[in-house]
C-alpha cells in the first residue's frame, strides 16, 4: 500500500505532539501547587519538572524533611514559626506527591507500610 507525501509529513509531525502529550498526562492529576493555610506556597510542579518525575520529586521531599526531623526539627532554629510553616508546606508537597505516584513506586510502598516521619504525623 502506497503512503501519500502528506500523510507521511502529518504523521511524522505529529507524533512527537502525542508522545509529548502523554508524558504530560502522566503528572495531570499532580497539583501544580500545594498551600497551606496561612497562605505560604510551593511550586509541587516546578519540583516534578527538576527532577523529572513526581517519584523523584517525593523523595527528595521526603530526605529534605527526614533530615530537618533528623536535626533536631524547628526547636533548633531561629525563627520557629518559619520553620513550622516550611514543614507544614513540605507534608503537604509529600501527600499531593503521593497521590500522584504510580501505586508500585517503592518510596510510596515504604511509606504505606506505616514507616511515616514523625513530623509527617
Amino acid at each position: 500500500m502506497a503512503q501519500s507525501k502528506s500523510f507521511g509529513i502529518f504523521h511524522r509531525a505529529t507524533v512527537p505532539f502525542m508522545v509529548g502529550a502523554i508524558v504530560a498526562n502522566a503528572h495531570a492529576q499532580c497539583p501544580d501547587w500545594v498551600v497551606t493555610p496561612a497562605g505560604s506556597a510551593f511550586n509541587v510542579a516546578a519540583l516534578i519538572a527538576d527532577n523529572g518525575s513526581p517519584q523523584t520529586a517525593l523523595e527528595k521531599v521526603s530526605g529534605a524533611l527526614a533530615r530537618v526531623v533528623n536535626g533536631g526539627g524547628c526547636r533548633t532554629i531561629v525563627e520557629p514559626a518559619a520553620c513550622d510553616e516550611t514543614i507544614e508546606l513540605a507534608k503537604k508537597a509529600i501527600a499531593a506527591l503521593e497521590r500522584c505516584t504510580p501505586e508500585n513506586d517503592p518510596a510510596k510502598l515504604h511509606r504505606q507500610k506505616g514507616q511515616r516521619l514523625e513530623a509527617e504525623k
